[in-house]
């Protein structure tokens, strides 16, 4: 197997980032190099943001450039981001409707197709009874759930990041971004191979990263990781294609991790797999920390 065969989709939820597009001057700093670079990403909108703060019609041409862009395909993140597991069938599923309809709008005028849902927080719902009604749920509104098989905690790095920033501790703030990176590695690195060990073979993957400051500011660093590990980046469709997306998930929890580990019919061996993952706790202690005091 060589490196020229290893693929992977970057997929980007929580776009668009309107908190973010205000401190930028109304620049979408992140899909500018993501166009420049014309690197294949898929986005997961919550239409929400767009009316998060008074600049309504800036948000919605901040959607627009993202949706307008050849590079970027677009998928449904629900409209107010609610816990699945939390929260009534109806009421999520409604949700998942009302996601849809900007980016259903937009989506027309240049022939893309909305044909992905990403549950937030990764949260399929509280057991198999709740997550067989959303699937029927989103069969019928004819959405397949985008999986992910390698994350790298950006959420709680970007957190941190930020925190530094703005108490001018840029010293810090460099060391959560270089580990945010070392761990983008490694993580790269241990799904992979968990991958190989379970099929035998080299499998596509699927990253999952958020619309954020850190991104914006190191998608270049990312971008030479993959490529240092031998992956080239490529459309979230083609990877799907692979026989390994449509196998049965046999986890029914709600917690939002690898899918992975959600195809290992063993219990023990998922949590066994779980445990050899790169590890975060000192950065999540100060994550925690920090959610705590604010």
């Amino acid at each position: 197997m060589t490196h020229a065969q290893k693929r992977i989709a970057i997929t980007i939820d929580d776009v668009p980032n309107t908190g973010k597009y205000v401190k930028e001057s109304f620049e979408p700093v992140l899909l500018n190099r993501i166009d420049s670079l014309k690197v294949p990403v898929t986005i997961f909108v919550n239409e929400k943001k767009v009316y998060e703060n008074e600049y309504l019609s800036e948000n919605f041409d901040l959607l627009k450039q993202w949706v307008f862009s050849p590079n970027v395909q677009v998928a449904n993140h629900s409209f107010s981001h609610f816990r699945c597991s939390e929260t009534d069938e109806i009421l999520f599923c409604d949700d998942i409707r009302k996601g849809g309809h900007l980016i259903g709008e937009l989506t027309q005028k240049v022939n893309k197709k909305v044909s992905y849902f990403r549950f937030p927080y990764n949260d399929l719902g509280r057991d198999e009874k709740q997550q067989q009604a959303i699937g029927q749920c989103l069969a019928a509104q004819n959405l397949l759930t985008a999986p992910f098989t390698v994350e790298s905690s950006d959420w709680m790095f970007d957190f941190l990041y930020r925190h530094y920033i703005s108490e001018g501790q840029n010293g810090e703030a460099a060391k959560v971004a270089e580990a945010y990176l070392v761990l983008t590695r490694n993580s790269l690195r241990f799904f992979d191979s968990l991958a190989y060990t379970v099929y035998g073979r080299q499998i596509p993957h699927i990253y999952l990263c958020h619309d954020n400051l850190l991104n914006t500011l190191f998608l270049n660093d990312l971008l030479k990781i993959f490529s240092e590990e031998g992956f080239s980046v490529v459309p979230m469709d083609e990877v799907m294609t692979d026989a390994v997306y449509r196998q049965p998930i046999y986890y029914h929890g709600k917690w939002g991790f690898s899918w992975l580990y959600r195809w290992m019919s063993n219990e023990s061996e998922r949590k066994a797999a779980m445990k050899l993952e790169p590890d975060t706790q000192y950065y999540y202690r100060q994550y925690q920390r920090l959610r705590e005091s604010k």
